[in-house]
């Protein structure tokens, strides 16, 4: 029986030993003034264990060290590598923690240096750094990635280049901006799903999604440039309190195949299309202000049928909604009643509309009496209350 007990116990003990819970995360510090346990970022990156939390202090690391990143050829500069799959690293807030070089570096021939580059993670918390003057502020590869109190500071690439495959994740809180024609905020790629993207300004900084089922903007502003946000490739996701406007081309595109999005109390505007629907996406909209440009306000080429309801479909060319659809295809009818115009002569609306009505070739209907008899009522969006977390 002694005997007995006595194995017992060092199984106990064999099995506490080797238990993960006993393993006490580490906290590391980098400080530029010699203060903490480093006083540079990658050293501390590469003493880091999965758990622990990297704190770096004020200051502008500036390093880039040649790394292998699979699928390149050459090695790519970098400003943080991070090889372990879970790890906080909090910075002392978004001005005062600085990765990059002080001048612009970036190089689309060689998509060098990057900010940070991430690889295989699925715990991965960002907070409080700024991220500049790179191809890539951050380059983060499959699982997780949370973000909160970052800028995104000319990065001739993209803010953000995520390769997501599970589900999870969110990005708030944070600036993008950048420089130049086509320059990319974030792009979310892949396959992943249930993602967040709030109250963040993307300043002349696309917004492209492909492949990511259900994210969600709220409470965003997207101003300046060519494209406002994209969905395509079969991407899903809403669009809640967003400010959308003075976009050269389209504010918001949904592209082939089979996007979707949901739009609720936003404004939406652009130069040519305020939202642009292709080829078997759909989208529904509501409590939302729709300004179009040249060509329409809302454009539909061979796509679902969409429903707008309660909304200002206000617009600045010679049609509102351009609308075709291919015979083979079937008739489609966009659902657009109990909107306001800009006025309340249905005729004058009808003459805005491009459809079967113009052209019988065309086989798609709008819908779109009856009609709001003046001006709906719309949620007020907290712009004040957005812009006052940059102050």
């Amino acid at each position: 029986m002694r005997r007995s007990v006595i194995v017992g116990l060092m199984t106990l003990l064999t099995a506490l030993a080797l238990s993960p819970i006993l393993v006490l995360a580490a906290t590391i510090t980098v400080e530029k003034d010699g203060s903490g346990d480093y006083t540079q970022v990658q050293p501390a990156l590469d003493a880091a264990a999965s758990g622990d939390t990297v704190l770096i202090g004020p200051g502008e690391f500036t390093e880039l060290i040649p790394s292998y990143i699979p699928g390149y050829s050459y090695d790519v500069e970098v400003c943080a590598y991070v090889r372990v799959p879970n790890l906080t690293i909090i910075g002392a807030g978004a001005g005062q923690t600085v990765l990059g070089p002080t001048t612009y570096l970036g190089s689309r021939q060689t998509f060098s240096p990057k900010c940070m580059v991430w690889l295989n993670g699925n715990e991965r918390i960002v907070e409080g750094i700024t991220f500049r003057n790179c191809y890539d502020g951050m380059h983060i590869v499959r699982g997780a990635l949370f973000v909160d109190n970052c800028e995104f500071l000319n990065n001739g690439g993209y803010g953000i280049v995520w390769a997501i495959n599970v589900s999870g994740g969110f990005i708030r809180n944070s600036i993008f901006s950048s420089f130049g024609l086509d320059k990319v905020g974030v792009a979310i790629v892949m396959g992943g799903r249930d993602i967040i993207v709030e109250h963040c300004i993307f300043d002349n900084a696309q917004v492209n999604i492909s492949n990511i089922q259900n994210i969600s903007f709220i409470d965003c502003e997207m101003k300046n440039g060519r494209v406002g946000v994209q969905f395509a490739a079969g991407a899903s996701g809403k669009l809640n309190d967003c400010k959308i406007f003075n976009f050269s081309i389209v504010a918001v595109g949904l592209h082939s195949v089979a996007a979707y999005c949901e739009i609720n109390n936003c404004e939406i505007s652009a130069d040519i299309i305020a939202v642009n629907v292709g080829p078997e996406c759909v989208v529904n909209i509501s409590n939302s202000i729709l300004t179009g440009g040249s060509d329409s306000v809302l454009k539909f080429s061979n796509s679902g049928p969409a429903l707008v309801r309660n909304c200002h479909i206000l617009k600045n060319g010679s049609i509102a909604i351009n609308c075709w659809n291919h015979e083979l295809l079937g008739l489609l009818t966009h659902d657009m009643t109990g909107n306001y115009w800009g006025t309340t002569d249905p005729d004058l609306v009808a003459s805005w509309i491009w459809d079967q009505n113009d052209d019988p070739a065309n086989f798609s209907i709008v819908n779109y009496l009856p009609m709001a008899n003046g001006p709906v009522p719309t949620e007020n969006s907290s712009w004040g209350s957005v812009k006052a977390m940059f102050r």
